[in-house]
C-alpha cells in the first residue's frame, strides 16, 4: 500500500534522492524547476519519515541538476556524496560535495572527478 506524504516544497526535475533507513530520513539535492530556462538549484530538502515533514537542509556549494548521489556509512556516520551534473549554463561539472547526515552542518568539497560528467 502506498501512502502519500506531504508535497515537496518546490516542483523539481533532475534532482537526486538518497535515504537511510537507520536515520529514517530522505535527502533531496539540487534539481531545477520544470519551468523552461529555470536555474539549477543548490537546495537540500530533508524528509523525516517519522514526523512526515520536510525541512530545509544546508545549501550545496554548487548549483546542479542531473547529478549523481549516494550514501556511504563510515562507522556511525552517514556521508552523502553528490557528484557531477550540470550547472546553470548546462556545462558539465567535475565537482564532488560531501555532507555528514548525522552532524548536519554544511556541505564540504570532496576530491574532483577526473573529468566532468
Amino acid at each position: 500500500m502506498i501512502i502519500q506524504g506531504p508535497d515537496l516544497p518546490n516542483s523539481l526535475e533532475g534532482h537526486c534522492v538518497v535515504n537511510s533507513d537507520d536515520v529514517m530520513k530522505a535527502l533531496i539535492t539540487g534539481g531545477r524547476t520544470s519551468t523552461l530556462g529555470s536555474s539549477a538549484s543548490s537546495a537540500t530538502h530533508i524528509f523525516s519519515f517519522v514526523e512526515q515533514t520536510w525541512q530545509q537542509g544546508p545549501l550545496l556549494t554548487n548549483r546542479r541538476f542531473f547529478h549523481a548521489c549516494g550514501i556511504l556509512k563510515d562507522g556511525n556516520d552517514y556521508i552523502i556524496v553528490v557528484a557531477g551534473g550540470l550547472d546553470d549554463q548546462d556545462s558539465m561539472l567535475n565537482s564532488v560535495e560531501l555532507y555528514n547526515f548525522g552532524a548536519g552542518v554544511s556541505w564540504y568539497a570532496g576530491p574532483e572527478m577526473i573529468s566532468p560528467r
